[in-house]
Formats: structure tokens, C-alpha cells, sequence
């Protein structure tokens, strides 16, 4: 009757990395060979870089109003912005294309501000991984849906690129839980369902069952009671599909001590079980 659910919420950071960097900031101005019009560049140093830029330029010549950026460095293609610039720098509304590494590329759509993306996002990775929520300063937060390359989905509140708070979180085996996140685990009052069919309804911490619950599996065996760790422990009852009924402590999945057993008949025994093991009963 053990089972342990956690799951790390990948996709964030794998969603963000072709859009933010983490390294140094080295400013760079790239300008149109053509319109003079310059975008800023804070990732990129490189002088070969050429851009493309299809709007206008402000007074001091700097992409500005709506357009179409393109840049390619020796030639090759590296992306392409459709949306609104100020002062040299994605502002506003725009679509974000971005050549993937492994071949295809990643999209990002939503409002910017100074080059990040600040508000409602529909992003979609070449990978596979897709995001549809809120992102502030290159961090997931609030309400949004993500999707894996793998075909788990998580639905719910999200902070610090992690699934925190309420949410739904259903992974490809099957295997789902809804409740309280903390994270990226189950954490508080939830339930969770087994890909064979077990379910659980109860308290977690770290991503196991731990607290009061009641676990049934998909046999017909049920238990409710204590767990600590995933398993049954401390005080509680084991309900057979057969119709037997342990009552009274158990530890690490098993009766421990002297417990009450009732048959299906009705009558009642006493068992002593010690590591596992049943060490003697008597009626």
C-alpha cells in the first residue's frame, strides 16, 4: 500500500532559456545596415550579428513602433520578433521566434517590457513543452498551464518557475494528484490516483502520504488512518476487500503490537505482530 508521488516541474526553466540568460550582461547595440535603426542587445555581444528591422526609429535612432525584427549572425538565422519596439527594446505585444538548438524553433507570445516578457504568455518549445500563463521578470507566476515534452500537464498556481499553491497536476502513466503544491510536490491536504487505479485522499509533506488519510486500492483492501512516509503508521484501520478488519497501530505498512482483528463472521481476536511478522493471535 505504499506509494510516493513527486515530480519536479521541469519545464520552466527549459521554456525560458533560449529567451533569458543568466550570465553577464554585455551591452551591445546591433543596427540595421539599411534604416541605421538600432535594437539593444543585452546576452549578445557579438559584432557579427546583423539585424533586420522593418519599422521606424525614434529621434535617437532606436527601433520604435510596430515591425518585424529579424537577426542572423554569418548569415544564419538565429529569430525573428513581430510586434511593438520602444527605444530599441521589445515593449508591448509581440511574437517571439526563436531557432531551437536540436532544429525547429520556439515561439513566445505575450506582452514585453524591455526585452522580457511581463504578463499573460502562450509559449510553445520546439521540444515540445508548451506554457500558457503568467510570467514576471522571466518567472512563472499565478494561474497558467504547462505541458511537457513528455505529455504531463500541471494546471494551477505557479511562483519561481515551480507549481506552488492549488493545482492539478496529471502525468502521462495516469498517475494524477489534486490538491496543495509546494515546490513542485504535494504538500497539505490532497488526493492523488495511481495509474493501476489505488486512490488517496489525505495529507502529504515532501510529496508522500503523511498525516491522517485513507488509501483504497484498486483490490478492494482499504485503509484509513495514520501514514508517515507513504505508508501506513500510527494509529488506524485495515479494511480487507474479504471483509477481515485489523484496528490499532501499525508501523511501516504493517500491524505493529497487539492489534484487534474481526473476521467477516463477526467475532473478534488478538494478534501480536512485531517487524511484520505475525507472532501469535488468540481469540
Amino acid at each position: 500500500m505504499q506509494a510516493h508521488m513527486t515530480y519536479r516541474l521541469r519545464a520552466s526553466g527549459l521554456l525560458l532559456a533560449t529567451l533569458f540568460s543568466t550570465g553577464a550582461v554585455a551591452e551591445t547595440w546591433h543596427a540595421d545596415p539599411i534604416s541605421a535603426c538600432a535594437v539593444y542587445d543585452k546576452d549578445d555581444p557579438r559584432t557579427e550579428v546583423v539585424v533586420s528591422w522593418s519599422g521606424g526609429c525614434d529621434a535617437n535612432g532606436h527601433a520604435s513602433g510596430d515591425g518585424v525584427l529579424s537577426w542572423f549572425d554569418d548569415g544564419k538565422f538565429l529569430g525573428r520578433y513581430v510586434g511593438e519596439m520602444q527605444a530599441g527594446r521589445f515593449n508591448g505585444h509581440g511574437v517571439l521566434y526563436v531557432v531551437a538548438k536540436s532544429g525547429g524553433h520556439d515561439r513566445f507570445e505575450g506582452q514585453f517590457k524591455d526585452d522580457e516578457m511581463d504578463g499573460y504568455v502562450d509559449a510553445k518549445t520546439a521540444s515540445g513543452i508548451a506554457f500558457q500563463g503568467q510570467l514576471r521578470s522571466a518567472d512563472l507566476f499565478g494561474n497558467g498551464v504547462v505541458t511537457t515534452a513528455a505529455g504531463d500537464r500541471y494546471t494551477g498556481e505557479l511562483s519561481h518557475g515551480k507549481m506552488n499553491g492549488q493545482g492539478h497536476l496529471i502525468l502521462a502513466s495516469g498517475e494524477q494528484f489534486r490538491g496543495t503544491f509546494r515546490n513542485d510536490e504535494p504538500e497539505g491536504a490532497g488526493e492523488w490516483l495511481g495509474a493501476d487505479g489505488d486512490y488517496y485522499k489525505g495529507d502529504f509533506a515532501a510529496g508522500q502520504f503523511s498525516g491522517q488519510g485513507r488509501y483504497e486500492a484498486a483490490d478492494g483492501d482499504v485503509y484509513e488512518g495514520t501514514f508517515a512516509a507513504g505508508e501506513p503508521d500510527g494509529q488506524g484501520r485495515f479494511i480487507a476487500a474479504s471483509g477481515r478488519v485489523i484496528t490499532g497501530r501499525f508501523k511501516a505498512g504493517w500491524p505493529d503490537g497487539e492489534v484487534t482483528v474481526t473476521t467477516p463472521d463477526g467475532k473478534q481476536l488478538q494478534e501480536l505482530w512485531s517487524e511484520g511478522k505475525l507472532m501469535s493471535n488468540e481469540q
